[in-house]
């Protein structure tokens, strides 16, 4: 089989937030598979609308993503039926292929979803381990600059604490979500696993990125 018969073979879907909105970043992906790889449009799928009807052997169910930091998304929607009844771990265990391919995910996500999504295969573009956790020692910002680790670990602390982000807002760390220090972000959205003063919205603090959607 060449790339276009697997391809027209598959079904595309994507990770739905922990509260399903349409403005999950996963439809922007789906979009793209449309209209950059010319997928036809019955074989994008809607996590919440799949029943038993969509079980279908041999059919592998390919889901869509940006960046995976956590984890956390991928583990609900592994187990959460639907309004059909119907869940993601279902389709494997019916004996089918699911796949799960992100752009960018860390590694502590990757061994999270590995740890409780059996069945699930994971094909990510890219996996980024504690390197890219500012607080890490080793992380590959300080190689590129001078200045003293800790006078930025105390910047990054006196700014989370005016922002009432230090130690936590909620359940988000002045280190980001599952405390991963990323600094990173999409054109599309920031994600929570970067630090809050790069994104936080609060009263007299202009932020560098501007987050377009918001944890459920």
């Amino acid at each position: 089989l060449n790339l276009q018969e697997v391809l027209d073979n598959c079904y595309f879907s994507y990770i739905p937030g922990e509260i399903p909105k349409p403005c999950d970043s996963g439809h922007i992906f789906v979009r793209m598979l449309r209209d950059k790889m010319q997928i036809n449009e019955c074989r994008l799928v809607d996590i919440a609308q799949l029943d038993e009807t969509f079980i279908v052997k041999g059919r592998p169910l390919i889901l869509v993503d940006d960046f995976v930091g956590s984890g956390e998304q991928c583990i609900k929607a592994w187990m959460d039926e639907n309004s059909n009844g119907f869940s993601i771990s279902r389709y494997v265990e019916s004996g089918n292929i699911v796949i799960y391919a992100p752009l960018l995910m860390t590694q502590h996500g990757f061994s999270r979803i590995v740890n409780n999504c059996h069945g699930l295969k994971l094909c990510p573009t890219h996996v980024i381990g504690p390197e890219y956790n500012i607080f890490d020692p080793n992380c590959i910002f300080w190689h590129y600059n001078d200045v003293p680790k800790e006078k930025v670990y105390q910047f990054i602390i006196n700014k989370s604490k005016q922002l009432n982000w230090y130690p936590k807002k909620d359940y988000i760390s002045y280190k980001g979500f599952h405390e991963l220090g990323l600094a990173l972000s999409f054109h599309h959205g920031t994600p929570d696993a970067t630090l809050p003063i790069f994104w936080a919205c609060e009263p007299n603090w202009n932020y560098l990125f501007q987050r377009s959607y918001n944890r459920g």
